[in-house]
């Protein structure tokens, strides 16, 4: 009997021995979580993390846990864990320039409106008014997204084409005329944001005739952008006095309609955006201009710059 009781003795001490020691593991285990997990999952702990969509491609969003290669780490845009600060890979690389572009002269046919389509950045597009397609074109370049201007026909010192009566606003206009054919050119293109200068070296140089346009365009809330076809052109200081949205062209894009030319003026277009920050370039609604558009502003966008609307550029 005595023998049976040891025994029982026996198997309860050791029980209790295997229990005491279980309490001890728990203890340890609760006091040092994260000890635990590393020990326990250290090779699977993120490699189950799926990244929110969010959070790709998006440098200012942060996760708390800390990355690992698995995920290539910044390529996710996250913030190192050490210094709290994105790696140098994360960087944006700051703009070589902004630059806009505005091409003159549609309205005289429709087959460039492929090729609003198919150029993605902002371009303004400037409408003569009056034209068999002077509207449809300016339709298809607001819905897709583009600017559309005023392709305002002014007076030059010298014509080289052949243009109908009352077409052209002249410095010898009186002002109820000036006024009444500034309304009739803005009505015959819609969506128009803003207007510009066809031909004009001698207008632009007229303080009493642009203060008549400047007033009606304050007064639809538009701007002008002085294509700059004279070097004595009045437009910037009484656009100020007159506290006009106003800005000013800095390069023609194709004075001659050759591939050679229209891509060295690109570069001393990219060279002024570099230097001084950003610049407007005016081209023409021709085929040759508008496929090499195309390609020097993707080539322009990979080279840092930034292709911007007009509007960005208002005084």
């Amino acid at each position: 009997m005595s023998a049976k009781r040891k025994k029982q003795g026996d198997s309860r001490n050791f029980f209790i021995g295997v229990l005491s020691i279980m309490v001890v593991i728990e203890t340890f285990l609760l006091l040092n979580p994260q000890k635990t997990v590393v020990t326990r999952n250290h090779s699977k702990t993120f490699q189950s993390v799926s990244f929110p969509n969010a959070l790709v491609g998006n440098p200012d969003k942060t996760i708390t846990r800390p990355p690992t290669k698995t995920f290539g780490g910044d390529s996710f845009g996250i913030t190192s864990p050490k210094s709290g600060k994105p790696s140098a890979a994360l960087k944006k690389p700051s703009s070589a320039g902004r630059i806009a572009i505005v091409l003159d002269d549609w309205g005289y046919h429709l087959e460039s409106c492929g090729a609003i389509q198919a150029i993605p950045q902002p371009i303004a597009v400037a409408v003569l008014p009056g034209l068999a397609y002077s509207k449809a074109i300016a339709e298809c370049a607001h819905d897709h997204h583009k600017m559309v201007m005023l392709h305002l026909p002014l007076e030059p010192h010298q014509y080289l084409e052949h243009y109908p009566s009352n077409y052209i606003i002249t410095t010898n206009m009186r002002q109820q005329r000036v006024e009444r054919l500034l309304e009739k050119n803005l009505d015959e293109v819609p969506f128009v944001e803003g207007v510009n200068n066809h031909m004009g070296s001698k207008a632009t140089e007229d303080r009493r005739l642009m203060s008549i346009i400047f007033a009606r365009l304050k007064e639809r809330k538009l701007f002008f952008l002085d294509s700059m076809v004279t070097s004595h052109s009045i437009c910037r200081d009484l656009a100020r006095e007159m506290h006009v949205n106003f800005t000013q062209r800095d390069v023609f894009l194709d004075n001659k309609n050759e591939r050679g030319y229209i891509e060295n003026q690109f570069a001393q277009l990219a060279k002024l955006a570099r230097r001084r920050g950003f610049a407007i370039a005016i081209g023409h609604d021709r085929p040759l201009t508008l496929q090499i558009v195309k390609e020097q502003l993707e080539k322009l966008q990979q080279e840092g710059f930034q292709i911007v609307s007009v509007e960005e550029f208002l005084r």
